[in-house]
Formats: C-alpha cells, sequence, structure tokens
C-alpha cells in the first residue's frame, strides 16, 4: 500500500511542479506570491519523496530549489521549513558540520518571540534546533548537542504537546526522543536506556516511521547493554508502527540477526515473528 501511494506521488511530481514554476512566471502581485510558496511546497514534497528512494543528491537539489522559491515567496516559516529539509538531507548524507551549521545559522535568523510566536513558527524553529542537535550527536559533539535541546525544549514547552507544522513534528516528545538517539550515538547506551523511561510518560505521538526509528534506536541501546528481552520488544513495537519501512531497515535486520546468535526464535514467539517479518534465515 505505502509502496502504490510512494509510486502515484513519484508520477504526480514532474507534472505539480511543472505547473507550479509556470504559475510564478504568468501570475503577478499576491498571485505571484502564492504560486512561489505553492513551489516551495512542490519542492519540498520531492525532497521528502525522493529521499526515501535513495536520491539523496537529487533530494540536495530539490531542497535547494525550495529555498530559493521560499525566498521569493517572502515566507519566513517557508523559508525556515526549506533550510530544514536541506540540513536533515546534509545529516543524512553523513555532512553533519555542514547540517548543524546551516540549521543553527536558520535558527538564529528565525528565532521568535517565545512570547509571541505562532504554532507554525515555534514548531519549525524548534524542529531546525533538533536537527542541529542531532547532527552535532552524530559528529560526537555532545555538549553542543545538549546545549541546542535544551533551547529547543523551551519552544516544545510553550507548545505543551507536539504538533505537525511545514513538514516539521515538533513538541515534548521529539525532545524527549532525541535525547535518547542522542544518547545511542554518542555509545552512552546505559543513559539512553534511563531516559527511555521518560519517553513513556511524554504524550502524544509523531509519524509512525518516527517513532519506529526511535524504537530502533532503544533496541541498539538494549542490544548493547545485554537486554535481550527489551532489544525483541522495541523491535517488536518498532514493527507494529511502521513494518513495511522497517523490513528494509539495515539496523533491524542487524539487531536480529545478533539475537539470533544468542536466541533461539524456536523458543520466543517474538522473535520468531521478527526473523520471519525480516525473511532471514535462521
Amino acid at each position: 500500500m505505502a509502496a502504490r501511494r510512494v509510486q502515484r506521488a513519484w508520477g504526480l511530481l514532474p507534472t505539480l511542479i511543472s505547473e507550479c514554476r509556470n504559475a510564478t512566471r504568468e501570475s503577478v502581485g499576491d498571485a505571484q506570491t502564492r504560486a512561489w510558496a505553492l513551489l516551495t511546497t512542490a519542492y519540498e514534497i520531492a525532497a521528502g519523496l525522493v529521499v526515501m528512494l535513495g536520491y539523496e543528491d537529487l533530494a540536495w537539489l530539490a531542497a535547494e530549489r525550495a529555498m530559493d522559491a521560499a525566498g521569493r515567496c517572502g515566507d519566513l516559516v517557508a523559508l525556515a521549513s526549506a533550510q530544514h529539509w536541506t540540513s536533515w538531507i546534509l545529516r543524512r548524507k553523513g555532512r553533519y558540520a555542514e547540517s548543524q551549521a546551516l540549521a543553527t545559522r536558520a535558527a538564529e535568523r528565525h528565532e521568535p518571540s517565545l512570547m509571541r510566536a505562532t504554532a507554525d513558527q515555534l514548531t519549525v524553529w524548534g524542529g531546525l534546533l533538533v536537527n542541529a542537535s542531532g547532527a552535532a550527536a552524530r559528529a560526537e559533539h555532545g555538549d553542543t548537542a545538549e546545549d541546542l535541546l535544551t533551547i529547543a525544549e523551551g519552544a516544545a514547552g510553550r507548545l505543551a504537546a507536539n504538533r505537525a507544522g511545514r513538514w516539521s513534528d515538533f513538541g515534548p516528545r521529539t525532545v524527549a526522543q532525541t535525547r535518547v538517539v542522542n544518547a545511542v550515538h554518542a555509545g552512552d547506551f546505559d543513559t539512553a536506556v534511563r531516559l527511555a523511561a521518560r519517553v513513556d510518560h511524554v504524550g502524544g505521538h509523531l509519524p509512525a516511521t518516527w517513532e519506529a526509528r526511535y524504537q530502533l534506536a532503544l533496541a541498539q541501546a538494549h542490544n548493547e547493554t545485554g537486554a535481550d528481552h527489551g532489544t525483541i520488544s522495541a523491535l517488536t513495537t518498532a514493527t507494529r508502527l511502521a513494518g513495511e519501512w522497517v523490513r528494509y531497515h539495515h539496523l533491524a535486520r542487524d539487531l536480529t540477526t545478533d539475537l539470533i546468535s544468542r536466541v533461539s526464535p524456536h523458543r520466543n514467539q517474538q522473535l520468531d515473528a521478527l526473523v520471519r517479518h525480516l525473511q532471514l534465515a535462521t
């Protein structure tokens, strides 16, 4: 089902982008401004779609064009969102220093007043800070990662609950999960497991693949601390949330393969189900 939706979106994108580009050339005044805003969104959709398909260079090009279109429409929230996309794609490509620098600079430029900011402003700004924090953690700059996340926590407190806006999903749950994931990237697995206990007390939810990615990080932490039950539980939760996505994720496969070397799938129903879902040989 998900694969068919991706294929359908892939087929519609060229026409969507072409029509939006035509509108920017043929419109004037407010209509042209709206056309640039629509083109920004179209390029952001393209960036998100093609990065899922593994075309990271093409995603980078789409994100750059989204930033250009956002600058022309004059919508600062849209511009911050496009910069967030670009930073995230840089992070996926392993260019952590560039990702952190871009997101941090964008967060500085777009920092809202916490007392007067709209929910969209806080959501996109918080997303930039979280992305910068994740890049810093992956670059082994733990103190910087935590400083950025502490600032983001203030914005999350203003929102009270997680919300989605301009491709960011931000709030207290995002911050809590990011702390766990950052600890995993730092190799501090005991801390990651301890921090994960707090996530359960934070309300709301993130998109299914985000929640599943967090569960994979938690599974890794449990695996590294020798907690097989915790590893199996987190992998099972990830599979329940986003089974098709998990099936092709290398970390899910690696962790399950590692479990098989210690635990017999024939004696553990959850592990047996994971092995069958991931189509692993035993």
